[in-house]
């Protein structure tokens, strides 16, 4: 299955009752002040989009940021939201592509099999001349039915695991602001 679909696929299905759109942009890490995504969801988004709030839905209870939550407490989210893990569900971001990869991958790590990126994201869509709403959007509640894949999930025991037998692993969170200023030896 890609996962990427374009704004006209999107078009097409904008009204079926089946059809959630997400908008799951994360502020970038580091700008100052922080840009207020929330706000901006409310000002312009695609038609009948809910806002997916990545902070607000990850698990507080660590100082790690934006863990996964229980399964238990993702679906009673999402089952607030509105959304059903047998809908077909459209991640987008407001510009760039930053968070809405990661919504991707909570949605189907908890058990939602048809979800997808919007290619190009609100801006593609614009770029379409597709239209656009403002204000908050709210569902009626749904049943989203979690089935955790644990095969999506590494926990630091596994993680050690494969690094003492070599094996490739990617780290794709951003620098942290304290030293993204700092230059390298290499630079000094």
């Amino acid at each position: 299955m890609n996962p990427l679909v374009t704004p006209s696929w999107l078009s097409a299905r904008l009204h079926n009752s089946n059809t959630i759109i997400l908008d799951a942009t994360l502020p970038p890490v580091g700008v100052t002040p922080p840009i207020d995504t929330h706000a901006r969801y409310l000002d312009k988004h695609i038609p009948g989009a809910i806002f997916f709030d990545i902070e607000d839905l990850s698990d507080h209870s660590t100082p790690l940021p934006h863990m996964l939550p229980t399964a238990e407490a993702f679906s009673r989210s999402m089952s607030a939201l509105g959304v059903s893990d047998t809908a077909t569900i459209i991640v987008y971001e407001q510009q760039g592509v930053f968070s809405a990869p990661r919504a991707w991958w909570m949605l189907r790590t908890m058990g939602a099999e048809n979800v997808y990126l919007l290619d190009g994201g609100l801006r593609a869509w614009t770029d379409s001349n597709l239209p656009i709403e403002s204000g908050p959007v709210h569902h009626a509640p749904a049943s989203f039915h979690t089935k955790l894949n644990h095969e999506a999930v590494a926990d630091l025991t596994q993680i050690k695991e494969k690094i003492t037998t070599h094996q490739q692993i990617l780290d794709a969170r951003s620098t942290p602001a304290s030293t993204a200023q700092r230059p390298s030896r290499a630079q000094a």
